[in-house]
């Protein structure tokens, strides 16, 4: 297990409230599945991940319903990366202030969501 990151210390810690989807949970295992060498050693990788981010005190958020979807698509058309969509559409629906992700295409998040990386939260 790796020790926690400053921004995984101050979730733990309850100073922050930190919530992600299922959507998150899949991109992780494809992470460690397209980086790694072998299946197996991708799919071993990925579930001890997947264990880690579950031991954590962030919320997990369900998939949207294909009726969120539809309703709040417009509102993120502006994401250069449709995928992203589903991740700023549950951050809206759950009353998330800000999305925390490397990722620059959630700079066109619209008001009121703000991006930040995780660097910047500690």
């Amino acid at each position: 297990m790796m020790p926690p990151s400053g921004l995984m210390q101050r979730i733990d810690a309850g100073e922050i409230v930190a919530r992600t989807s299922f959507y998150a949970l899949h991109e992780t295992m494809m992470f460690a599945l397209q980086n790694t060498p072998s299946p197996e050693k991708g799919r071993r990788l990925g579930k001890q991940a997947l264990r880690e981010i579950l031991q954590t005190e962030v919320d997990l958020l369900p998939m949207l319903t294909r009726a969120e979807r539809i309703l709040h698509a417009r509102v993120f058309a502006a994401l250069k990366d449709s995928s992203d969509a589903p991740h700023a559409i549950s951050a809206h629906l759950s009353a998330c202030q800000v999305v925390v992700s490397y990722d620059q295409h959630f700079a066109d998040l619209p008001a009121p969501l703000l991006w930040r990386r995780p660097e910047e939260l500690i």
